[in-house]
């Protein structure tokens, strides 16, 4: 087979693309690189002539602006993109700049602000109000409350939102007040109880634990087994129930001898098992003691022995 002359090489170039390009360099052979020229930006470049022909490697700088038009679209364009997918529910508030560049989006069935990247929204299925993804119905918000508290508290308003405020009754102490979903289900309780009795962050702490490996009903803070006392953690289906003993608040000075074993035998009485952790405990051996708390629950046995 003949060597393709340098004159043969610069007559396939014209056949294919006349005088879009000028054959700059010397033609040696199809894969030692040639300087190349686009005449419509002037732009040259080295390219072997088999990528050349092969349509592999043309004017790098005007694909660079040819992909940059292609990822630029303007904010009249990225609107109606939009409108075409979820027509007037969604108003863009901002200026749109680029695909992956967060912009202010309001939802107008809530009203909710909130910045997204166009990216995102633009996807089937892509990110929308975070508030109204939440929505449940008033229904399952009842239900979500009952397996978290049982009958302690009454859902007397009707659920609208994650953060829309809802009429709530603490039944124990009769107290009507307005708390947000969200807010209710992550451990915020009767402000007027909590006035006398704020549950302190390494018991709220030990609540979120027993709430992550036991899906059953939880009572935080039942007065019904004792008869007024107070449980800090109940699991009714188990008739387990776990104290956070705080190393200020029960202390001698405020807690008489006794004081825990006593209790511990009157929630026996009612067939209850009542397990003691000190905070000392819960902050030197908090692996331990979690382990431990996870092997009570799982036990089916209902024996009488403090921790």
């Amino acid at each position: 087979m003949r060597k393709k002359t340098h004159e043969q090489f610069i007559q396939e170039v014209y056949d294919l693309y006349k005088d879009e390009y000028t054959v700059s360099g010397k033609y040696i052979n199809t894969d030692t690189k040639i300087l190349m020229k686009h005449n419509k930006c002037d732009n040259t470049w080295m390219s072997t002539p088999y990528d050349f022909l092969g349509k592999k490697s043309h004017c790098p700088e005007c694909a660079k602006l040819n992909l940059s038009k292609l990822k630029t679209k303007s904010s009249v364009q990225y609107k109606k993109e939009v409108f075409d997918l979820v027509g007037d529910e969604y108003t863009v508030l901002g200026e749109y700049t680029a695909n992956n560049k967060s912009i202010l989006m309001k939802h107008n069935k809530c009203g909710r602000e909130y910045t997204v990247r166009p990216i995102n929204f633009l996807r089937k299925e892509g990110n929308r109000c975070f508030d109204c993804t939440l929505i449940k119905s008033n229904k399952q918000y009842k239900k979500e409350v009952f397996d978290l508290v049982g009958d302690e508290y009454t859902v007397l308003g009707e659920y609208k939102t994650t953060k829309i405020k809802i009429l709530m009754r603490h039944d124990i102490c009769g107290y009507e007040y307005r708390v947000r979903p969200m807010e209710f289900l992550s451990g915020n309780r009767c402000p007027k109880c909590a006035k006398t009795s704020k549950p302190s962050r390494k018991e709220l702490a030990l609540l979120s634990f027993i709430q992550s490996i036991y899906k059953g009903k939880i009572i935080h803070g039942d007065k019904s087994i004792l008869e007024g006392k107070e449980i800090d953690i109940l699991l009714p289906n188990k008739l387990l129930g776990f104290e956070f003993n705080g190393t200020y608040w029960h202390s001698r000075k405020f807690k008489p001898e006794g004081y825990h074993k006593d209790k511990t035998k009157r929630a026996a009485i009612k067939g209850a098992k009542l397990i003691h952790i000190a905070e000392k405990q819960w902050d030197k051996m908090n692996i331990s003691i979690k382990s431990m708390v996870k092997n009570q629950i799982q036990m089916k046995e209902n024996s009488i022995n403090e921790y």
